[in-house]
């Protein structure tokens, strides 16, 4: 006879019955008993006159909560393992000569190396005496090579990953620079009273003289003008002189001493970058 009758039931009777059995725990008054036996067997009942136990809403399974420390873990793991690109800083590569340089207004000896390698983490004025001169290295990207008597103003370093120009100024004597193999995909502008120098991957010397700049291009080519408007492509093998007086630039061969220079320069380096990576 049960049987019989749960047969009967229609889905919405079952739901109620499923409902009502599920709540045995909730006493309704007289009235509410009364009025739902009537509703029920005249098959008029509604959902929201059964009363219905509060349940907290699950977004998913109760099981997928033993998943959460595992995913957690894994996400750990994977961040701990993504490539790490460390900010870029300055290496003292080599000094040549002793004294004391000059860095932002500091007076350090040449014998200090370690304390002369903090002072450059952030760029700044580099003020070098006639009988020293000074070797950099930015990780595998660049070296710098101040000759003796220099006045330069080193870039500040970007932030890791950022993308704006390495800017340098030199104010007096001879700068020289060979990118490396970290290079591509970054700028850098030397800036002097007498015109700049824009370079994306070569070997150049920016030498400032009295009323003159002479930039010489051994490998590669560089924009070398008075101005941004003004920038010629200079190729390997030539110079470019520019005039303090606003004479047009001259185009040149590099003399012989100026690449017999550049050339001792990259003999020296030229496997510095493989022992840096």
């Amino acid at each position: 006879m049960s049987d019989e009758r749960n047969s009967a039931l229609t889905e919405q009777e079952r739901r109620v019955r499923d409902v009502i059995r599920s709540t045995v725990a909730v006493r309704a008054d007289a009235a509410f008993r009364e009025r739902l036996k009537r509703e029920f067997s005249d098959g008029t009942i509604s959902e929201s006159a059964a009363p219905q136990e509060e349940r907290p809403v699950r977004s998913f399974p109760r099981w997928a909560w033993f998943l959460v420390p595992a995913a957690a873990a894994a996400i750990l793991i994977f961040v701990l393992l993504l490539p790490r690109t460390a900010a870029p800083v300055w290496f003292m590569q080599a000094v040549h000569g002793e004294g004391t340089i000059e860095v932002e207004g500091q007076i350090l000896a040449t014998v200090e190396p370690e304390r002369m390698a903090q002072a450059l983490v952030a760029g700044g004025h580099v003020l070098l005496p006639a009988d020293v001169g000074l070797d950099l290295r930015l990780d595998n990207r660049l070296v710098l090579a101040l000759d003796p008597g220099s006045d330069v103003t080193l870039p500040p370093l970007p932030e890791s990953g950022a993308q704006e120009p390495l800017v340098a100024e030199v104010h007096y004597g001879e700068l020289r620079i060979m990118t490396g193999p970290g290079f591509p995909g970054t700028e850098m502008h030397i800036l002097t009273p007498e015109g700049r120098t824009e370079i994306t991957g070569t070997i150049i010397s920016v030498q400032k003289g009295d009323g003159y700049t002479c930039v010489c291009v051994l490998e590669g080519t560089a924009l070398i003008g008075p101005d941004e408007t003004r920038l010629e492509e200079v190729r390997a093998g030539l110079l470019m002189v520019m005039f303090g007086e606003g004479s047009d630039p001259i185009v040149a061969e590099i003399s012989s001493d100026h690449e017999a220079g550049l050339l001792e320069f990259e003999e020296l380096y030229k496997d510095l970058f493989e022992q840096a990576e």
